[in-house]
């Protein structure tokens, strides 16, 4: 951890620059060595799907088409580390509701393509999560509001609403 930790200050230098292969791969080593640390995995996660991706997209040097398509990949690239870092880390519930705030958020809907399948994919990440046993409560109102975006499982999510209501700590006034 040692070395991760010295190489998270390397991928700090090139986010400053924003160098962003750079950035990935080294998180890429990072998590290698040190790959039950959330921070790293939620750390260049982030940098990929936001950093990154904003960058690109607001990069006027290049052309349009070049833009979105880098905005989209990078997004993507986010996504994919998320999803190896709950491999790694299947107990770890922040990961798997980091990956649901990614995919219910309505500024990468074009990224993912389907929003049904984005929101379903949120739903099913916020489950994981609550299912750890160790997630704040707003981990299943959030599987609530993305399972309810997802068309033909309105029922399923009313149930669902209907169950979290039950709990003192849901009663809030967006449920």
């Amino acid at each position: 951890t040692l070395v991760a930790t010295f190489m998270n200050l390397r991928a700090f230098s090139y986010f400053q620059e924003q160098r962003w292969d750079d950035v990935a791969a080294t998180f890429d080593t990072i998590v290698d060595l040190a790959p039950r640390t959330r921070y790293y995995w939620e750390t260049g996660s982030w940098h990929s799907a936001y950093n990154a991706a904003s960058y690109y997209i607001n990069d006027s040097t290049l052309p349009s088409l070049r833009r979105k398509g880098a905005w989209r990949a990078s997004i993507l690239r986010g996504r994919a580390f998320l999803e190896r870092g709950i491999k790694n880390n299947p107990d770890d519930w922040s990961l798997a509701a980091n990956l649901g705030f990614l995919l219910s958020d309505t500024n990468k809907f074009s990224a993912f393509r389907d929003p049904d399948e984005a929101f379903s994919a949120a739903a099913e990440a916020y489950r994981h999560a609550a299912d750890t046993g160790t997630a704040l409560p707003y981990v299943g109102r959030a599987e609530f509001y993305a399972l309810a975006r997802v068309t033909g499982k309105e029922k399923q999510a009313l149930a669902l609403a209907r169950s979290l209501y039950e709990k003192e700590q849901n009663r809030t006034p967006t449920l």
